[in-house]
């Protein structure tokens, strides 16, 4: 690793290549809405339950197709929701519980704060009739509730402009 890692990085030089951390990425990753592998992206959920549905193409063969064509026919067991946190210390992590009331209702699959836009964002999977409900939720942040909301849209270039520019 040490030689790939080497000759990586004298590659990059002319284009100012510099090393970089796993938790930024996350930070990114979360003001855009990106969803990740292993957390919001996993072999329990279909790709219309973690809200991508213009990646489905029924006309191919691929594991999981029935899955999906009864998630599409029958509604999702489930929807990923985009959260906005109010919360100053701590940032979900994944695995906290959201709450309705006094009913635990989902749980998140992670979070960040959004150094961007300074709040702090999270995914939670919630029943799809609270999703389109909206309304606030609240997360439990180690022993602590605070109070989420949905976003519908990314919150940092939701149009994705910067990214075509």
């Amino acid at each position: 690793m040490p030689v790939i890692y080497d000759a990586l990085t004298l590659a990059g030089k002319p284009h100012a290549i510099k090393p970089f951390g796993t938790y930024a990425m996350n930070s990114l990753r979360m003001e855009k809405a990106y969803r990740a592998w292993g957390s919001e992206l996993t072999n329990e959920v279909t790709l219309a339950e973690a809200g991508l549905e213009r990646f489905i193409d029924l006309t191919k063969d691929f594991i999981g197709k029935s899955g999906t064509t009864d998630s599409l026919r029958n509604g999702p067991r489930t929807l990923l929701a985009y959260l906005e946190v109010d919360t100053e210390e701590e940032d979900c992590l994944g695995n906290e519980p959201v709450y309705r009331g006094n009913a635990v209702v989902g749980v998140t699959t992670g979070g960040a704060y959004g150094f961007a836009v300074k709040k702090s964002l999270a995914f939670a999977y919630l029943h799809p009739a609270l999703v389109k409900d909206g309304g606030a939720f609240e997360i439990m942040l180690r022993g602590e509730m605070h109070c989420a909301r949905i976003i519908p849209q990314p919150i940092w270039d939701p149009r994705n402009e910067r990214l075509r520019a």
